[in-house]
């Protein structure tokens, strides 16, 4: 509302032309136009035209049996327990196909989807690069070298405590990465509330300052996460 006031007084009161108003504000040269002929206060708001597509007149049709499909799919994920993300994906991907081979084709109802897909196939562009997709918020490592990411918490390096890094939330790991590069890899966790740890984040730690991991949250490294019980109760002074 304020910028179309800005863009009339422009024009109205000081008599600039279109494409002087249009350099001032930013705004295009067509919107300039189109909002001078608005009436009133109000601002005009692009509309797409919907054109009609091949499949235009299957939509509600293919809208339907994709909801429904969906639905059952998802009822049937929450009865089961998968121990990683990668399980459950797997599941999906092949629970998927299988509704495939059980739904009729929106247009060729003589054939299943997953008959068209096998007709279709050979006649598709080859796939490309994967695309690298993940969700990356930033988090501060904590004394402990541990960052939280997705309810969950990862080990991470001890030289990277106290800083801000970039948590890599993938479906089925956890990538950590400072400085543009990645410090730590873990397979995601499932849930929350758990911690994921990497006993070598912890070498330099442990050599720098001798019974650091009885402290805190740290106490159960000892047994939990390095593969030696003895050498590292050694390290760390712990009597064994």
């Amino acid at each position: 509302m304020d910028m179309i006031g800005k863009v009339r007084r422009m024009k109205l009161r000081d008599q600039l032309s279109l494409s002087e108003i249009a350099k001032r504000t930013g705004l295009a040269r067509n919107t300039v136009k189109k909002w001078l002929k608005a009436p009133g206060e109000v601002v005009p708001k692009y509309e797409r035209v919907k054109v009609q597509g091949k499949l235009s007149s299957f939509e509600s049709a293919l809208h339907q049996a994709l909801t429904n499909s969906r639905r059952r799919i998802w009822i049937e994920a929450s009865t089961r327990r998968f121990g990683s993300f990668t399980e459950l994906n797997a599941w999906l991907s092949e629970r998927c196909r299988s509704v495939w081979a059980d739904t009729a084709h929106p247009i060729h109802k003589q054939f299943t989807v997953a008959e068209m897909w096998e007709l279709e196939r050979g006649h598709l562009m080859s796939m490309p690069t994967p695309f690298d997709g993940y969700v990356e918020p930033l988090a501060r490592v904590s004394s402990t070298c541990l960052v939280a990411a997705a309810r969950n918490r990862y080990s991470v390096p001890c030289e990277w405590a106290g800083h801000i890094v970039s948590t890599r939330v993938y479906p089925e790991r956890i990538d950590v990465a400072a400085a543009d590069t990645v410090v730590a890899s873990h397979a995601r966790l499932p849930g929350s509330g758990q911690t994921s740890y990497d006993w070598q984040h912890y070498i330099e730690l442990v050599q720098r300052k001798p019974g650091a991991l009885r402290n805190g949250d740290l106490l159960g490294l000892i047994e939990t996460v390095f593969p030696r019980r003895r050498r590292v109760a050694v390290l760390c002074g712990v009597p064994v």
